[in-house]
């Protein structure tokens, strides 16, 4: 597992903001994670998708397999493709204040 685990880990330094989860998985799982780095405020997002059986984000590392978040086109290239509805998408560029680009 890659260290640190910034969905599972008790990281003082990563701070878990919100989960996007595909709404039809059943035996396994689509996330897009949303994480703020403490030590500058920033956001990073990834996406994993497997089986039931792997931790989501197990073999993600902070920060290389992280993108920064700068603006709401930013989450939405990382979005892109992915089985999150756009009204989820949406709600998440609000809730995270992202600017329109």
């Amino acid at each position: 597992m890659a260290w640190p685990d910034p969905m599972w880990s008790e990281d003082k330094e990563l701070e878990h903001v919100l989960t996007l989860a595909d709404p039809n998985s059943y035996y396994d799982f689509h996330d897009l994670l949303v994480i703020r780095d403490k030590r500058d405020g920033k956001l990073y997002g990834a996406k994993d998708s497997g089986c039931s059986c792997p931790v989501p984000f197990g073999n993600h590392t902070f920060p290389t397999d992280f993108t920064e978040l700068r603006s709401a086109s930013d989450l939405e290239s990382l979005a892109k493709d992915g089985p999150w509805p756009k009204a989820d998408v949406d709600e998440a560029i609000v809730k995270l204040g992202l600017r329109l680009n």
